[in-house]
């Protein structure tokens, strides 16, 4: 497999959909564990996709349709006789053959929708662009952040920090475009993912600045409201 910036970008767009599959997918999930820059191409595709359950209203089917399409592809039609005269054949569909011919539209009709949001053909509601940064330290990540598909989110999580010390913890920072950084509290380096429900002017300072902080911190975060440790990291949030 080689690894050209055009492949891992196929790859990375078709595991994102879910059309890469078996030994493939298997072979790219590996390729992942070795490669930060085939994470980042994973990450870009998860946020860009991540519009379209925005894109497509929610529509209520009515009681009979699945009623309707159940009784078209399962129910057994007359039986049929041979003409000799003997044992009658069941007409059954080959339900086998009948999913998998379903798998593959529906691969396809995913890869149609998605190239055709990626070209604009497909009218989008507007929202705010994704932002997203990585903390790195000799070639690992260290911690992931980015905006939610919701308003006011600020997802983050440590891939590979080392945790606090028992009396210490990791508290993040915005830092505005004036005045003191805005604690948006305590950070845990655990490898969960963590969902921070931002405030309107938390998330205005954000949006502004794009700078985000960590500091170490006495256990339970600044008693101050400022950073009092060390600042062991600065990021910018960046648009995908």
């Amino acid at each position: 497999m080689k690894k050209t910036p055009e492949r891992i970008e196929k790859l990375a767009a078709e595991y994102v959909l879910g059309s890469l599959q078996g030994s493939a997918r298997a072979r790219f999930e590996r390729w992942m564990m070795e490669s930060y820059s085939v994470r980042q191409e994973v990450w870009y595709w998860e946020a860009h996709f991540s519009s379209l359950n925005e894109a497509v209203n929610e529509l209520q089917p009515s009681a009979g349709v699945w009623e309707g399409i159940s009784q078209r592809l399962w129910r057994a039609q007359a039986p049929l006789s041979d003409s000799s005269g003997g044992e009658r054949v069941s007409r059954f569909p080959d339900r086998g053959r009948l999913w998998r011919s379903w798998s593959l539209v529906a691969t396809a009709a995913s890869l149609l929708l998605a190239l055709a949001l990626t070209l604009n053909l497909i009218e989008q509601p507007s929202a705010e662009p994704p932002l997203m940064a990585a903390i790195t330290s000799a070639e690992q990540t260290e911690w992931i952040f980015n905006t939610g598909a919701e308003r006011g989110q600020l997802l983050t999580r440590a891939v590979s920090a080392v945790p606090a010390a028992p009396d210490k913890d990791y508290e993040l920072w915005v830092l505005p475009r004036s005045g003191d950084p805005v604690s948006l509290g305590i950070i845990q380096a655990d490898g969960q993912r963590m969902v921070i429900h931002l405030t309107e002017e938390q998330r205005q300072q954000l949006l502004e600045s794009r700078k985000l902080a960590i500091s170490l911190e006495p256990e339970g975060g600044s008693p101050s409201g400022v950073p009092t440790g060390p600042v062991l990291h600065v990021t910018e949030l960046l648009s995908l």
